[in-house]
């Protein structure tokens, strides 16, 4: 497997390790996405080479940035990806990912939550570091309310995913969550997924302290059939959770 990088930023070609790096604001992403690639491809952090079944896994990626481990999980031979990332910079690569993979990458603009509506986002200058904030009072802070009121700040659609699922006619077998703390508002939108098809969970426990503990538990009051297979704790690489049902 070549562990080799090509950037291109502006032939708009994407082939296996060729990259897309959108710009933002005028500033190149180039900084931030060699070590989005490292993490994704080269280190192979959501463990994909362990648990992708080649032309057959179905895999979710909630959280897909610019697509880099929508990418990989194309390479290993995933037999259809779906990929939820409601940051339009970041799906400008991410949709370049999908149409060198038409067969197999399904790019969704919508971000994944616990209610079909709609949200706001703020849109980082960084890769895959906005925010998005509830339009609803309940669960707001004051740097919520500063985050609506900026100019980068967008409204923009969220499904959860038993709704997005109900008619698709597929079985998912992974389930790759990393939303920017939003975590658990993706799992309280996916009770009949995971009851249904119990796939493989891999998911970010990084964005908030009580991460590593409550997540878990989460998972475990959707569907009681879930234990915690392993914390990936590797030094340079952000923390991670796998868990499978028995």
């Amino acid at each position: 497997m070549s562990k080799e990088v090509h950037i291109v930023v502006e032939s708009h070609k994407i082939t296996c390790d060729t990259v897309y790096a959108p710009e933002y604001d005028g500033k190149s992403s180039l900084p931030y996405l060699l070590p989005m690639y490292n993490q994704c491809v080269y280190y192979d952090q959501y463990r994909l080479e362990e648990i992708i079944k080649d032309g057959q896994s179905v895999v979710v990626d909630v959280g897909a940035s610019v697509g880099l481990t929508t990418m990989f999980a194309a390479r290993l031979g995933a037999a259809k990806i779906f990929s939820f990332e409601p940051n339009p910079i970041d799906r400008l690569a991410l949709e370049f990912v999908a149409r060198d993979n038409p067969s197999v990458v399904t790019a969704i603009s919508a971000a994944v939550s616990d209610t079909n509506g709609s949200m706001m986002l703020c849109i980082s200058p960084s890769l895959g570091g906005s925010e998005m904030v509830p339009l609803e009072n309940d669960d707001r802070t004051p740097l919520h309310e500063e985050i609506l009121l900026a100019e980068d700040a967008i409204e923009i659609s969220t499904t959860t995913l038993d709704s997005f699922f109900e008619d698709e006619g597929v079985e998912v077998d992974i389930l790759k969550i990393d939303a920017e703390g939003c975590e658990k508002r993706v799992l309280a939108g996916a009770e009949g997924l995971l009851n249904r098809w119990r796939p493989t969970i891999v998911m970010a426990s990084y964005h908030r302290p009580e991460d590593r503990d409550e997540l878990p538990e989460v998972v475990r009051q959707i569907c009681p059939a879930y234990d915690v297979e392993e914390h990936f704790l590797e030094e340079g690489l952000e923390p991670m959770i796998r868990m499978r049902a028995r």
